[in-house]
């Protein structure tokens, strides 16, 4: 039996793991929201390109956005990667858990959601 360690990772999608929250709104309400925060520019029915949405998210929070909803996983959620792609290059190391949860920490109060911060799992589309 072959035995693996770190995560799973190939050519349309990889592991993480991130602390993070749940984003509890959707559609108009969501891009209405987007362009409040973001000025994006959403018009009624446009569709928002998730990696353009990820690069914004995280140039303007620093926190990484993840749509598992987007690829069939059922959760859309704004975080800090605690671990991606470990095959990819990433040592085992350790972390300090305590600032990514203050980090997390201020940008959901400051989108005032009122979703618990939780640690989330699962795959992403690279």
């Amino acid at each position: 039996m072959k035995m693996r360690r770190g995560f799973v990772s190939n050519s349309s999608s990889s592991s993480f793991v991130a602390v993070g929250f749940e984003i509890p709104i959707y559609g108009e309400e969501w891009n209405d929201f987007l362009n409040r925060n973001f000025n994006l520019g959403i018009c009624p029915g446009m569709e928002v390109d998730q990696w353009e949405l990820s690069d914004i998210i995280e140039q303007n929070t620093g926190l990484s956005y993840f749509d598992n909803e987007y690829w069939g996983g059922g959760v859309r959620m704004v975080g800090y990667r605690l671990a991606y792609r470990l095959d990819d290059g990433y040592e085992d190391g350790r972390m300090n858990v305590e600032k990514a949860v203050e980090k997390v920490r201020e940008v959901s109060e400051s989108w005032n959601f009122g979703t618990p911060i939780q640690i989330f799992w699962g795959l992403v589309s690279v």
